[in-house]
């Protein structure tokens, strides 16, 4: 009997030895399992909201520009008062006019849009005047280099012949070459008046020469 029992108690012992050995290996394992597994959520949660705050101050500066750009675009009062209306214009002749002047006295260099303006106000108001008013003051921002071919461009489409004769000599000021097939033209044109072919003759002998 005292062999049979102490044949028991040494095959117990290995087996109580192996299930602990299970033991400690098992609790480290699910320790850095747990740990990896926190890590990859912490990641996460930083890119997050690193994205989240880069979205919020990239997008309060887009917004601001592009509210200055549209700001000062509409609400200029000398373009919104310069968008003629050909059957009712907004502003009297006069006061179109005087705006006109205004306008050439208040440019900043060659990308300021008033000079485009001035070039609309030549080509489409309604009245001579005006139009006359805009060929002067486009005279004076002549170091534009629009001014040029819009006066070229403008002669091809402007039918009264105060316009036509002030454009003309204008033209001849500017030395401006470009003008010489439409002086050609305008000098051969039945429609026109003698004394705009003639002025168109003039000019047109004057640019040959220089």
């Amino acid at each position: 009997m005292a062999t049979l029992e102490r044949e028991k108690a040494a095959l117990s012992k290995p087996k109580s030895g192996v299930g602990e050995a299970k033991v400690v290996r098992l609790e480290p394992a699910a320790s850095e399992q747990s740990a990896a597994w926190w890590l990859r959520i912490a990641a996460s949660l930083l890119l997050l909201a690193t994205g989240v705050l880069l979205g919020n101050l990239w997008r309060p500066m887009g917004a601001d520009v592009a509210g200055v750009t549209t700001t000062e675009t509409t609400t200029d009062p000398r373009f919104r008062a310069l968008k003629v209306n050909p059957v009712a214009p907004s502003l009297s002749a006069s006061d179109r006019i005087q705006l006109v002047n205004e306008m050439a006295g208040g440019t900043e260099g060659s990308a300021d849009p008033t000079v485009q303006a001035l070039i609309n106000t030549l080509n489409f108001d309604p009245n001579t005047n005006v139009r006359l008013a805009a060929g002067q003051a486009l005279y004076r921002l002549r170091d534009d280099p629009r001014v040029g071919e819009a006066f070229v461009q403008s002669l091809t489409i402007q039918t009264d012949p105060n316009v036509q004769i002030m454009l003309i000599e204008l033209l001849v000021a500017l030395r401006e070459r470009r003008a010489v097939p439409e002086l050609e033209r305008l000098s051969q044109r039945r429609d026109a008046l003698p004394i705009v072919r003639q002025q168109a003759e003039s000019g047109l002998g004057q640019l040959i020469q220089i």
